[in-house]
């Protein structure tokens, strides 16, 4: 008859399994879709081009997206300048809206709340809508 095997003693951590699942599966949207409202311009930013500082394996993370960037490529896609006039479309999740809404981007905070947002309902591509520029008078 066989000899178990040895168990690790990790397995007697409480929490340890969990843990380390959890870091194994580290979940982030990799793709940025923008359109334009009343408009055909659009954009897509992949979740890389956003990233400020780079981790050991080389998986962007929410906390080390910039907000700035974002808007600086998402302008710079569309042909104006986006600042104030972006919105995010915030996913229907159970605990948070029963139906997808709109949150105006208007700040760092609100921005990684939404990304939070993103990552725990595990989307891939996130959407933004963007007022359309204004017509020059």
């Amino acid at each position: 008859m066989p000899a178990d095997k040895p168990r690790s003693k990790l397995a007697n951590v409480p929490g340890h399994t969990q843990a380390a699942a959890a870091h194994r599966n580290v979940f982030h949207p990799s793709s940025f879709i923008i359109r334009v409202v009343d408009n055909i311009t659009g954009a897509a930013i992949l979740t890389s081009q956003l990233v400020t500082a780079p981790r050991p394996n080389g998986q962007p993370f929410v906390d080390n997206l910039s907000f700035g960037t974002f808007l600086t490529l998402v302008s710079e896609q569309v042909g104006f300048n986006v600042q104030g006039r972006i919105r995010a479309v915030v996913p229907r999740f159970h605990a948070i809206a029963p139906i997808d809404s709109l949150v105006e981007l208007r700040s760092e905070v609100t921005w990684r709340a939404v990304l939070q947002v993103w990552q725990n309902t595990r989307r891939k591509t996130c959407e933004f809508v963007v007022e359309a520029q204004v017509a020059d008078a």
